[in-house]
């Protein structure tokens, strides 16, 4: 199975078509908490969000399987994600997201 996952981050919009098709060849996709913001943004359908959901103004739709966890938690929602892609058996997986940023 091949795994999409959205970390909250930096995107750069111009990329919009490269994230698209990594999306449409991509059997899973999994946002990480304000990942989902950024996926929702390039009008790319999530199939589950993991986090502690407080990066998000509103839940996902019905649709999207969520994995809420408590905001005082061992791992990061990027840990989170990663872990439940694993857990599906994931052969092939590809973050999306600023991991450092420039200040």
């Amino acid at each position: 199975m091949k795994t999409l996952i959205f970390l909250n981050g930096d995107y750069k919009q111009n990329s919009k078509a490269l994230y698209k098709f990594l999306a449409k060849n991509s059997s899973l996709i999994i946002a990480a908490n304000g990942g989902f913001a950024k996926a929702k943004s390039f009008k790319i359908k999530v199939h589950e969000v993991i986090g502690d959901l407080d990066s998000l103004s509103c839940l996902p739709q019905k649709e999207v399987l969520i994995h809420r966890f408590p905001k005082n938690k061992d791992k990061t929602d990027g840990e989170l994600a990663l872990n439940l892609a694993k857990k599906k058996e994931v052969f092939f997986g590809l973050c999306c997201g600023s991991f450092w940023r420039k200040i």
